[in-house]
């Protein structure tokens, strides 16, 4: 990775943070990201994309541990699809949750989604702040953006 990604990475860390919400790419489309420890942050993403709370974010998460640090089941079934050529990349796993080993932003859910990207600005973000909550950077149920000034606009 070379120094101008590293310093990308670093501030995008620093913002995320700091409670702030950030435009990244991501494997599939670019995507907005906040650090679950800032309920302000959450509540702010939600306002943005006009996404109803009661729809969940996905976790992104650097690796298998992430799982089960977050109180996460990788049951047989996820360790196979976690060893196969579709991860570290697009594919989105729900996994079951034990409620009494949740990290608290995750109490409440009996599942949850988790993405590992195979992008190494992403990764070398998350390495400096642990998982992530990222969804697409586009209005709740509508089509996706695929360029930041139209993103920038339509938000």
């Amino acid at each position: 990775m070379d120094q101008r990604v590293r310093d990308e990475a670093d501030r995008a860390a620093a913002c995320l943070l700091a409670g702030g919400v950030v435009l990244l790419p991501t494997d599939t489309v670019y995507g907005l990201a906040v650090h679950p420890d800032h309920d302000e942050a959450i509540t702010r993403l939600f306002a943005m994309k006009g996404r109803p709370r009661s729809v969940n974010l996905p976790v992104m998460i650097s690796s298998r541990d992430d799982i089960v640090a977050l109180g996460g089941v990788v049951s047989r079934a996820a360790e196979l699809l976690l060893e196969s050529k579709y991860v570290p990349g697009a594919l989105t796993l729900a996994v079951g949750a034990q409620p009494e080993r949740l990290a608290p932003w995750l109490r409440g859910r009996v599942e949850f989604a988790v993405r590992m990207p195979d992008d190494e600005r992403l990764l070398a973000i998350m390495r400096k702040t642990g998982p992530l909550l990222v969804t697409s950077a586009n209005l709740h149920a509508t089509q996706v953006r695929e360029s930041v000034p139209e993103i920038l606009q339509s938000l």
